[in-house]
């Protein structure tokens, strides 16, 4: 069911499914456990014949629904020491966890504690009225705000108080799109 209505509307990325595998191949065998021995050689070589090159063909970059690498060579190639980031929505803020680097020198001003603090993939950020001012309090002129692959309507608060504090204060002086991110540059 998931696998037909994320044709449509993604619920789940496939990489993440791949760590179900394991767990699949383990079932399978339990079952197959059940059989005569020559049985379940013909199925069990079929499964490693259809599954392994799916399950290769997946892991490769190429295949993922996001570049995070490329939006954070664009973020070190772009940013400049001193601007300003924020993450809508807060996971997002995983690029820079995967590739500090390219984030060094930026300043992530929603974040209240950071994701190893929170324990989370996204930190704790500020409550909305605190982002809203923080923004706008910025003493950089430019703001970078990095998306996923979409903006939903209905914004979580902190989302939408970032949102209306760059359209209030700031004006957009770029984008960049790669695969599964928006990165915006806004200016003072």
């Amino acid at each position: 069911m998931l696998l037909l209505v994320s044709q449509f509307h993604p619920f789940y990325t496939g990489r993440y499914v791949i760590g179900s595998l394991p767990a699949m191949t383990l079932l399978a065998a339990a079952g197959l456990a059940r059989l005569p021995y020559r049985t379940w050689i013909a199925p069990l070589v079929a499964m490693a014949v259809i599954v392994e090159p799916l399950h290769v063909a997946q892991r490769r970059p190429e295949n993922w629904w996001d570049d995070l690498r490329g939006a954070a060579a664009i973020v070190k190639r772009e940013a400049r020491p001193g601007d300003a980031i924020l993450f809508l929505t807060a996971d997002r803020r995983s690029i820079a966890e995967a590739y500090p680097e390219a984030f060094r020198g930026l300043r992530d001003i929603a974040l209240r504690r950071t994701p190893a603090e929170a324990g989370n993939f996204g930190g704790a950020e500020f409550d909305p009225a605190e982002i809203g001012r923080r923004v706008a309090r910025a003493s950089t002129t430019r703001v970078w705000l990095l998306e996923g692959p979409w903006r939903t309507p209905s914004l979580v608060p902190q989302d939408r108080a970032k949102v209306d504090a760059l359209q209030r204060g700031f004006r957009q002086a770029g984008v960049w799109r790669v695969r599964g991110v928006t990165l915006s540059l806004f200016q003072r």
